[in-house]
């Protein structure tokens, strides 16, 4: 009898995590489906929002906009000033390769969107 490749990625589930039940996959009654596992186990009990500011060049602006739209999305004010964000997003391209932030007071993310090999050290040290 031929299983096909279904039921052998089935097999090789369950030996690969002991929790993947064969029979949770396979539909059967009495199964059990397995828990999520999260290999960082964050702890934290209430979340909080943090304010942001998305430092952009000018031509990078429809990507900028589109990360502030989904930050906002999820509750994360927007800062009117670079200096009065805890969270700092630099979009790096051809035309922005540094940032006012101060990296030892904000938390600096910064998101390659075009490769530029003029990055600041302050950036690259982060990167």
């Amino acid at each position: 009898m031929h299983f096909g490749l279904g039921r052998l990625g089935v097999w090789i589930g369950a030996a690969v995590h002991p929790a993947f039940s064969c029979h949770a996959a396979l539909g059967q009654a009495g199964s059990h489906h397995p828990k999520y596992i999260n290999p960082r186990g964050p702890k934290i009990p209430t979340p909080a929002p943090v304010s942001f500011y998305v430092d952009y060049a000018a031509q990078d602006r429809v990507i900028a906009e589109d990360l502030t739209s989904s930050l906002k999305k999820y509750w994360h004010p927007q800062a009117d000033s670079i200096q009065s964000a805890q969270a700092v997003f630099v979009l790096i391209s051809r035309f922005k390769s540094d940032t006012e932030a101060d990296s030892e007071k904000q938390t600096l993310f910064p998101i390659l969107i075009q490769t530029n090999n003029d990055i600041s050290k302050n950036l690259s040290r982060i990167q």
